[in-house]
Formats: structure tokens, sequence, C-alpha cells
């Protein structure tokens, strides 16, 4: 049986760009999305998290989604005992839902993947030097995608923890709960030109970051071999 993906969006208002691109792009077709923000919009299944629009609300609309999904039904059952996973992204992140689909099935849900941020990685971070808890904690870049089995948002609780950054954040409790972070190489918190792919490297990795409409639907295109 095919898994089934729940993906959570961040975004805001001022975005309504994205939020169009990325239901006429990789989101064509899949109904299994939330878009969480600033504001509310029936019609395009975006729900209101926070209504801080600046960048601490980041923080309050991603604690708010983890907490609350448990509190959301379809039909009779709750959406983490319906869905499998759940990918957390970006607005501006660009999803190859096809190459998703199969990085699952050689994937266990025992830990939670995305493209992990370490201070071996990433040693001039200044979050290294400004976060004020131990610096043994590692995090899954959000704009990269983070791939969380559902059964761990089911008894795990989001709360600050010292950093404004929600990425770090979601890392941090995932850390205090034991949850295994594994970095894997097919999401990246980069666009393609960082690491130099071209199309047959972007056919085969899973996410890409900071990208905007115009290039979200050409990456959209090199999927479908357009």
């Amino acid at each position: 049986m095919k898994n089934k993906i729940l993906f959570c969006i961040k975004t805001t208002k001022k975005y309504q760009n994205r939020i169009d691109t990325i239901l006429d792009t990789w989101l064509s077709g899949i109904d299994d999305f939330i878009f969480y923000s600033d504001h509310e919009d029936s019609e395009k299944n975006v729900i209101l998290s926070s209504t801080d629009s600046s960048y601490f609300g980041c923080l309050q609309k991603t604690i708010w989604i983890l907490n609350n999904l448990k509190n959301i039904y379809i039909l009779d059952e709750n959406v983490l005992e319906y869905y499998d996973w759940v990918c957390v992204v970006d607005d501006d992140t660009f999803v190859n839902t096809k190459k998703l689909d199969e990085y699952i099935e050689e994937i266990t849900k025992d830990s939670v993947y995305g493209d992990l941020i370490t201070p071996e990685k990433d040693p001039d971070n200044p979050i290294w030097k400004d976060f004020v808890l131990e610096h043994d904690y590692v995090y899954h870049s959000t704009g990269g995608g983070v791939l969380i089995p559902s059964k761990f948002l089911l008894d795990i609780e989001f709360e600050e923890c010292g950093t404004i950054h929600d990425d770090v954040t979601v890392g941090v409790i995932f850390g205090r709960n034991n949850v295994p972070l594994v970095d894997s190489e097919v999401f990246r918190s980069q666009p393609p030109e960082f690491y130099e792919n071209m199309n047959d490297d972007v056919k085969n990795v899973v996410t890409y970051h900071h990208i905007e409409p115009d290039e979200m639907r050409s990456l959209y295109n090199v999927i479908l071999n357009k």
C-alpha cells in the first residue's frame, strides 16, 4: 500500500504568488496538503496558525501546526492516524513528489529525515554562537524539507526553547525526545545552482529551497520531461 503523505507548507498572506505557483506545479493533482499562515483562505486550504506576520511569527506558526495536527480530523479519523508521514516545507521549496514517493519506500519510520545542519557541515552558522542551549543539538532545514513519521507528532509537544528559528526549535525538541535525525542527500536547503545540478540531477532530488516562482515552474517542467 502506498504511503500517505500530508504536506504542510509554511507561508504568509503577502506571498500569494508563491501559494498559487505551488498549487499550479508540484501540488498539482495532490489534495493532501495544508498551507499554514498568518491568514485564512478556505478555497486554497490555508489555515491560520499565527497572526504574527513578522519573522518571529514563523516560529509561532510551525509550533502551532505541529502541536495541532492531532486536533485535525478527516471525517472521523485524526490526520496523524490517517497519514503515514508529514512533510514540512516553506513556500519557496520545490518538492519532487515522484522522487519523494520512491524515497519513502527505502526508509523506515523510526527517524526524521532532511538536510541536517551541523557544526561540521556549516561551521560559520551564527546559530552555534548565539544559541544559548547546548551546542550538541543539530537540526533540519525546514526550507530543505523535513519528513516526519506521523507517529512522533502524536506524543511530542513543541515549545519555545531559546531560539527564534522554527527549524532549530523543531530539531531541539526532537533531540530532547531522543528522535533520530537523519541527514539525507535528497533534501537540499539551497537551489540547484548551488550544487551545480543539471536537469538529470534534479530528477533524483526531493527538494530544493530558495526557489522563486519562475524557477518553480521550470523545475516542475523538468520533472514532467517538458
